[in-house]
């Protein structure tokens, strides 16, 4: 997983030309491609036009800042992780960075060498977090009310029913002779439930 995580893009973005290439050049000596931004905008540019699973943001610059940024894209990009970089340590903007959704918040100069190892694991992260909602779409496609076919009276009226029955909190029995559908109905009454 290591090695795949090594040739992910991750995009970069910070207003400061030389600072962000002495941060380019740190992320690609661990392996890692690197595009980059100088601003907000062009950020979200880069980011409507390729996925990235992880931006690395400073927080003040011209325009909009990368708190900002963080915020408008965090809402269609869940799976994205942001790493949050600035120049001043303040706290109010670390903990209002965690509070929108930021992977991780460093000082820059004070953590430049641990960038690469907290890029790396935001990556793992992001990944994981792909994974699991494949798992949950797979999950879902496959155990829904949907997958139950037939043109039968009888079978439809019994899908109404157990999808009726999905949306409370009732204990249900289910019985039929072998065959007929009874793990289906249960695994579709549960997955369509609260309980799921």
């Amino acid at each position: 997983m290591e090695k795949e995580l090594e040739q992910e893009p991750l995009l970069l973005v910070d207003d400061e030309p030389n600072l962000r290439r002495v941060l380019s050049k740190l992320l690609e000596v661990e392996g890692f491609r690197v595009a980059t931004a100088g601003h907000a905008q062009e950020a979200e540019h880069k980011l409507a036009e390729q996925y990235f699973r992880v931006v690395i943001t400073d927080v003040r610059m011209p325009g909009r800042s990368g708190l900002e940024l963080l915020r408008a894209q965090k809402s269609h990009l869940p799976q994205t992780e942001f790493i949050v970089l600035t120049a001043y340590g303040n706290v109010q903007d670390g903990v209002q960075a965690m509070k929108d959704g930021a992977y991780d918040y460093l000082v820059k100069g004070d953590n430049d060498e641990e960038l690469p190892l907290v890029a790396r694991r935001a990556c793992e992260k992001a990944l994981l977090k792909e994974q699991v909602q494949e798992l949950q779409t797979r999950l879902d496609s496959k155990s829904g009310f949907d997958h139950i076919v037939g043109s039968s009276a009888r079978l439809k009226e019994a899908t109404r029913m157990a999808a009726k029955v999905a949306a409370t909190d009732a204990r249900v029995l289910l019985v039929g002779e072998t065959g007929t559908g009874k793990e289906l109905f249960a695994e579709a009454i549960h997955r369509s439930s609260r309980r799921s």
